[in-house]
């Protein structure tokens, strides 16, 4: 195949540029499937769509680089999913798929099931509960439906550095909860940040970059909160383990 089209549901032109298809009485097939929607690029895409009173859309393999940016813009301005996103209010860079495989109805993308992973390619994100845009330089995760699984992903926000496991709760309404261990270098602004958001003691006084080491930060639910780590100062003085756990109002 080799073909452009326009979809009006996608504000975007779809350029096909290889890949075979099979029609029969139930529904269409595509196997190693290439091209673009916009400046998205995709290639190796095995898929199918049954025809019936509820369309069902299965797609079993293929990789993807995203133009995150650009997905952003379309998606936030969708009606339905604007409440799934009023958790970001900006964003940047790229995100590479190597896996893909979803299935579900064409017309209730609530009901899909799916795995994605991939990794983030100098991804930037900006949220209203953050002080400043978090950069996602290296690292993978994985998507599923209520969850995001991070593996070693290197992200910075403010004076801050860290190196990031663990798993976020997701649902339509947003960030649900975490559950991620870190370590991480941080300056005198990101550590007033994480003061404020762990609630660890005021007294705390910071005037210099810290290590943080074998931390973790959950958040089980939204009214409550535990933070664990070792912390040293920049000239190598290592303060008490730290344990704080609080509930949220």
């Amino acid at each position: 195949m080799n073909l452009s089209t326009r979809y009006r549901r996608i504000p975007f032109p779809v350029t096909i540029k290889g890949g075979s298809f099979t029609y029969d009485k139930d529904g269409v097939s595509v196997k190693d499937l290439a091209g673009a929607v916009g400046q998205m690029t995709f290639s190796g895409i095995a898929a199918r769509l049954d025809q019936g009173g509820e369309p069902q859309l299965a797609v079993l393999s293929g990789a993807m680089r995203i133009d995150a940016g650009e997905i952003y813009r379309w998606l936030a301005s969708q009606e339905k999913m604007k409440a799934a996103l009023r958790e970001i209010s900006a964003v940047s860079g790229g995100i590479a798929i190597s896996t893909l495989a979803l299935n579900g109805p064409v017309n209730d993308p609530k009901a899909w099931r799916f795995k994605i992973a991939g990794a983030a390619d100098n991804l930037v994100i900006g949220s209203p509960s953050l002080p400043d845009g978090l950069f996602l330089r290296q690292g993978r995760f994985i998507l599923s439906p209520g969850s995001i699984v991070l593996d070693a992903a290197h992200a910075s926000l403010l004076d801050a550095a860290a190196t990031v496991s663990g798993t976020l709760m997701v649902s339509s309404e947003g960030l649900q909860g975490t559950d991620v261990f870190f370590d991480a270098e941080v300056g005198p602004k990101g550590m007033q940040w994480i003061k404020t958001v762990a609630g660890l003691p005021h007294i705390l006084k910071i005037q210099q970059r810290l290590s943080l080491a074998r931390c973790r930060l959950a958040i089980p639910h939204k009214d409550a909160l535990s933070f664990q780590g070792e912390i040293a100062t920049q000239g190598g003085q290592a303060l008490p383990s730290t344990l704080c756990e609080r509930r949220r109002t």
